[in-house]
């Protein structure tokens, strides 16, 4: 994965030292989620922005033109996290179905993940957000520690998706007022 600050016509690519793999996950995975939810790279703190897109999706990124970007941070100035919103799934509970169906997640620890959701009584109340694709406020402080337990969860219960957890973390801070979901992102 990669992050890419936003600034007109520079772009630069950070390389950092692979993870240690899991029992669970490769270290190239590992990697990747390490760095898209717990740790901002200081090359990166100085930016207000960063647009992240997984490795998959990088092959569009020029189907969204800088204008493209900035309008979307423009018509979303009062959120710190901007996603795509998922084509056909409705929720976290359709996710779970849907990664156990494709088998790219352990069905086991899927199973064990949506009881412990139906448990806790995790109701999301926003659209469905992929999150291959997103655009984040690097200095909300609020938000980056709480997406620092996204990657603790993913660990902690041995999953592969971060959309797994990603409503998990914004439903249990009740952060919903924080992030957004848009359609420009729907070339992508």
């Amino acid at each position: 994965d990669l992050h890419y600050p936003l600034r007109r016509q520079r772009q630069m690519c950070i390389k950092r030292q692979l993870q240690q793999r899991t029992e669970h996950m490769n270290a190239n995975r590992v990697t990747a989620k390490y760095y898209k939810w717990k740790h901002i790279p200081r090359e990166l703190k100085k930016y207000d922005y960063i647009l992240h897109i997984d490795c998959a999706r990088i092959k569009y990124l020029n189907n969204l033109s800088y204008n493209d970007i900035l309008n979307i941070i423009d018509k979303n100035k009062n959120k710190s996290y901007i996603g795509r919103k998922h084509p056909f799934l409705k929720n976290i509970y359709d996710e779970c179905n849907k990664v156990k169906k494709v088998k790219v997640d352990s069905s086991n620890y899927v199973d064990l993940w949506e009881k412990k959701l139906l448990n806790e009584k995790v109701k999301i109340k926003a659209n469905h957000i992929e999150t291959c694709i997103f655009i984040r406020k690097i200095n909300d402080n609020i938000l980056s520690k709480k997406f620092e337990e996204i990657y603790e969860e993913i660990m902690k219960n041995k999953l592969c998706r971060d959309q797994l957890v990603f409503y998990y973390i914004i439903d249990k801070y009740n952060l919903y007022d924080k992030i957004t979901d848009t359609n420009k992102f729907n070339k992508l």
